[in-house]
């Protein structure tokens, strides 16, 4: 939820930082604009919230509270992946490149995979 009117300035000043939100938001756009235009260069994205997620996962392995196949059901995660997290989104597996946004120690970094082979 947008709080203020400041918040789209914030995208366009250099004093502020980009919070989840702005990300949220630029992620979303760009899932639309490659449903809506149907480019030929396919790509999905994930919500900031999915790297998260999936090092929590990662951090249950290490601890040995959960196997490696239990990822299977952690359904945010799964939904992603196949594309059933938003009514935008695309599956991964028909996908050329997914983007998604990392947050390091306050700064936003753009992960792209490359996705080589689709079923």
């Amino acid at each position: 939820i947008i709080s203020s009117k400041t918040w789209l300035y914030d995208l366009f000043m250099d004093q502020e930082w980009l919070d989840t939100l702005h990300m949220e938001v630029g992620m979303f756009y760009l899932e639309v604009k490659g449903f809506n235009y149907k480019l030929t260069q396919t790509y999905s994205t994930v919500t900031p919230f999915f790297l998260e997620c999936l090092k929590r996962h990662q951090d249950d392995i290490d601890k040995k509270i959960k196997t490696k196949e239990d990822v299977g059901s952690v359904s945010n995660l799964t939904a992603e992946v196949f594309g059933f997290a938003r009514k935008c989104a695309f599956p991964w597996a028909r996908s050329d490149f997914v983007y998604m946004p990392l947050n390091i120690g306050g700064h936003w970094v753009l992960l792209v995979l490359a996705v080589e082979s689709k079923i």
